[in-house]
């Protein structure tokens, strides 16, 4: 079951960086156009700015899910290789709990805005202003379940490499199998 979570886990966290990489992409030529129109035309592309928002929420975001299950982020490394033997499974264990609680209230905030959001629309496209909260709460949600599959993994006899010393064993189990990346 670890092992097919773990396959599921990796192809998703793969997605997630195509789909940030795709916003970046995508934010980059919005943006150029509007540049190219702007001060070779003198006009505006109107639906420039929104479009843009939305793209940098889902790159931010999204990919910010992606990242963390590759952990491929800035962590507690330093304190990590530093620690006891003997707390260095408590001590991964604490980060992913907070990790999971943080992820857990960031989606559950996200979505208590979902009633008044989603009667006011944006002023040029008009898309419910919830449409701009959902790559928060997505994130947030990957996050928290990200997180508990890491819990459950450091708690399983699997688990027992992640936190020593060796710098592979640091890694997560999506990225050591090679399924983050």
């Amino acid at each position: 079951m670890l092992d097919a979570a773990r396959r599921v886990l990796g192809r998703l966290g793969r997605v997630e960086v195509a789909l940030a990489m795709a916003a970046l992409a995508a934010t980059c030529g919005v943006t150029a156009v509007q540049a190219v129109v702007r001060t070779g035309f003198g006009g505006s592309l109107l639906w420039a700015e929104e479009v843009g928002l939305l793209l940098l929420k889902i790159m931010i975001f999204v990919g910010a899910a992606g990242v963390y299950k590759a952990r491929a982020f800035i962590t507690i490394d330093t304190l990590m290789t530093r620690a006891p033997e003997a707390l260095k499974r408590p001590l991964m264990l604490a980060a992913w709990t907070v990790s999971a609680v943080f992820g857990a209230v960031v989606a559950w905030q996200g979505a208590l805005l979902y009633p008044s959001q989603i009667i006011t629309r944006t002023y040029l496209l008009e898309l419910p202003r919830f449409v701009f909260t959902m790559p928060i709460i997505y994130a947030g949600a990957s996050i928290a379940l990200t997180s508990l599959f890491y819990i459950v993994w450091l708690l399983s006899a699997r688990g027992r490499a992640v936190g020593t010393t060796e710098a592979e064993d640091a890694a997560s189990p999506l990225a050591r199998s090679g399924e983050a990346h």
